[in-house]
């Protein structure tokens, strides 16, 4: 049977958000990072799940999640790339990568299901869902480009690999049209926060 490695990225700095970590602000019962956790570990599908952080609160709050290991990031200054190195480096054998990040709240099971199940058929693609014509995340990256999401560097991500390898680059129409919103300012997680009320 096929399976994933989630790879979710909490590593970043929230520059935009403020003062603040983003990712350990309340929403609903839970803060922002567990919500997206909790969505990751109720999809359906075989997988792992790694999460990466520079963040030692947000270390100890992932312990009681079962099926869950956690990377320490310890050169976040070094970008993105370096959350999808040690993300990729530590993943167990599978037959792709799903890069998640850890402010996408609205990002439920049943997409990352849609998501996943999508790559199961097209497993030497990179897969990059649409949401009402905009790119957004999740990305899939196949397992046989593991060793060149290793070698990307500063904060463009994946981009890097899908500017070179257009031709494996397949995009799919996501029937949840919200599922794409994250959280980058305070205004942002306020809108948010009144769903989880």
């Amino acid at each position: 049977m096929s399976s994933l490695s989630i790879i979710v990225m909490a590593s970043g700095f929230s520059s935009r958000f403020g003062k603040d970590n983003k990712l350990l602000m309340p929403l609903g019962n839970m803060t922002v990072i567990e919500q997206t956790l909790l969505h990751c570990q109720e999809a359906n599908i075989s997988k792992e799940i790694i999460l990466v952080t520079q963040y030692d609160e947000i270390a100890e709050l992932a312990k009681g999640i079962p099926g869950l290991r956690t990377v320490m990031n310890t050169a976040p200054d070094k970008g993105i790339s370096e959350s999808i190195r040690l993300g990729v480096q530590n993943a167990m054998p599978c037959d792709g990568y799903m890069f998640i990040p850890g402010d996408q709240v609205l990002l439920m099971p049943e997409s990352i299901e849609y998501i996943a199940h999508d790559f199961y058929n097209h497993p030497q693609n990179i897969l990059i869902p649409a949401y009402d014509g905009v790119f957004g995340s999740p990305k899939v990256f196949p397992a046989n480009m593991k060793q060149a999401l290793t070698r990307i560097t500063g904060d463009q991500g994946g981009r890097q690999l899908i500017n070179t390898h257009q031709h494996l680059v397949r995009t799919i129409t996501m029937p949840f049209t919200r599922d794409h919103i994250d959280i980058d300012t305070y205004e942002s997680y306020l809108r948010i926060r009144e769903e989880f009320q």
